[in-house]
């Protein structure tokens, strides 16, 4: 019995001893540690004095278990000391049993796990704060275990694939690779761009880190879209336990990447045209071929002349273009009155018109927008120009504007192109449209009109109804770009409409200054 109160003295552990009701009558050197009571403090108080505030049915509900003859195994509360502090605690408590087997007390071991709990809620907020970036992450993050197992995937995964993360987890990793074998459309791209052992599987066969830049994985429609992916070993005490996928859609850069091929393939091509006749011109009168021929001569200064300035505003539309979209032009902006900006631009290319004998027709308006007046009658003189070099003599060009409220359904259902999405409607809302009072201002010409398959990329770079267009007419396929850029600029929309052989319209809706 000696031996037995040494053990129960010495333990680190609370050891407390108490009635049926609660009323405290042993308390061990372990105890007062914990609670920072002393055994004279205690005894013959309740044990409740333990209990937090928050907590008041929780001893005696423990006491009633136990008369009931139930003890309680390692269950985990908070209990108050002393001086206060919440301390976490996990608690053993059984019956004391007299010879006859009646439940005469209560046995109580309590050990403090406060630190644990701590190191608990620090690993919980630490996995938590790793959910949360895993989760806002824009790569797809997919962990694959030893068996080619998708065991965790974070939200972008999920909606880059179209699949649901649930749907994901515990499939095959090849489910992605391939797609969904279910689906008639799988197979077509994948079985040629997947042929080669998967980087995955080399990652997880070997240990080695694998980047790959132009694989295709598998969406749920059966659609494949282009990624680039690195696969990182997971490491386990030296052995591989799985992999970590990161994987993007460089769908976009893909894109811009042919777009910038294409634009640089047609920049140089629209340079060297010119280039090569003045050189070519240059090149005959240096010879002294033409001294003999004054009049042959005089063509092939008139030829160099000609490219030279096609060249000057080819060069001059591309610093506008990318000037403008890089936003490095400032545009000093009032208030604008649009009637003298219709008649300004018209005054500018009146002589134009009259040399080539096209009639211009202005029907101004009085009101009044925010804007940067000299962008704006560019925007008007370029649509005029336009109007008036695809026109034939006698015919008549319109200028005209109009206040009115541009509704949904007016403008989707005109040919139109405002934000240069291949295939999708500029005038859709996520396209920024302002659908309400606004000035609609028409360019009218009774020209050759514009092929029903070109009218959704006249506003293009580098984009002419005719190729020939550019050495008859003197274009550089840039106007229309320049327009749309400006008029963007100005929280307004342009597009067009046209009859083949009849003539076109282009519209420019601008907000109205309230």
């Amino acid at each position: 019995m000696i031996r037995l109160a040494s053990i129960v003295e010495s333990s680190n552990d609370a050891i407390i001893g108490n009635t049926l009701a609660g009323i405290i009558h042993s308390w061990n050197s372990g105890a007062e540690e914990i609670y920072g009571y002393s055994i004279s403090e205690v005894k013959g108080h309740s044990i409740s004095m333990l209990a937090v505030p928050e907590r008041p049915n929780e001893i005696p509900q423990i006491l009633a278990n136990i008369t009931a003859g139930i003890g309680i195994d390692n269950y985990e509360t908070v209990h108050l000391r002393k001086d206060g502090k919440h301390i976490n605690v996990a608690l053993t408590i059984s019956p004391i049993k007299d010879t006859q087997n009646n439940v005469i007390g209560v046995s109580t071991i309590a050990r403090d796990i406060s630190d644990r709990k701590q190191v608990e809620q620090s690993l919980e907020q630490l996995r938590h704060q790793h959910q949360l970036i895993l989760d806002s992450a824009g790569e797809g993050i997919c962990v694959i275990d030893i068996f080619s197992k998708i065991s965790f995937v974070n939200p972008a995964a999920a909606k880059m694939t179209g699949y649901g993360i649930k749907e994901l987890v515990n499939n095959d990793w090849n489910f992605i690779i391939y797609g969904d074998q279910t689906n008639n459309k799988t197979n077509r791209i994948s079985t040629e761009k997947n042929s080669q052992a998967c980087a995955v599987n080399t990652t997880l066969e070997k240990g080695i880190v694998c980047q790959v830049t132009d694989e295709l994985f598998g969406r749920r429609d059966g659609t494949f879209f282009p990624v680039e992916y690195v696969s990182t070993p997971i490491l386990e005490q030296g052995k591989i336990t799985g992999a970590v996928v990161t994987f993007k859609d460089i769908t976009e850069r893909l894109a811009v990447e042919q777009m910038k091929d294409e634009f640089i393939s047609v920049v140089s091509h629209e340079l060297r045209t010119p280039l090569a006749s003045i050189h070519g011109a240059l090149g005959l009168l240096k010879s002294g071929l033409l001294n003999q021929a004054p009049t042959r001569g005089r063509r092939m200064l008139d030829i160099a002349v000609a490219n030279s300035d096609r060249l000057v505003r080819l060069v001059n539309d591309i610093l506008d273009l990318e000037r403008l979209h890089s936003h490095q032009v400032t545009m000093v902006k009032q208030t604008c009155n649009v009637s003298e900006l219709m008649i300004q631009a018209a005054s500018e290319m009146q002589p134009i018109a009259e040399k080539i004998g096209v009639s211009l027709s202005v029907t101004p308006i009085d009101t009044k927008l925010w804007g940067c007046a000299d962008r704006l009658i560019q925007t008007l003189t370029n649509l005029l120009s336009n109007a008036i070099k695809y026109s034939s003599t006698g015919k008549t060009v319109w200028l005209t504007a109009s206040k009115q409220r541009i509704n949904k359904n007016q403008v989707n259902n005109s040919h139109h192109l405002t934000c240069g999405i291949q295939g999708d409607c500029a005038v859709a809302p996520a396209c920024g449209i302002n659908y309400g009072d606004q000035v609609l201002i028409m360019v009218k010409d009774q020209g050759r009109g514009i092929p029903a398959d070109k009218i959704e990329s006249i506003f293009g770079r580098f984009q002419q109804v005719d190729a020939s267009d550019s050495r008859q007419k003197g274009g550089t396929g840039l106007g229309l770009a320049i327009c749309r850029s400006i008029v963007q600029q100005h929280e307004g929309q342009i597009w067009a409409e046209s009859t083949l052989g009849k003539g076109s319209t282009f519209f420019v809706a601008l907000p109205i200054l309230d």
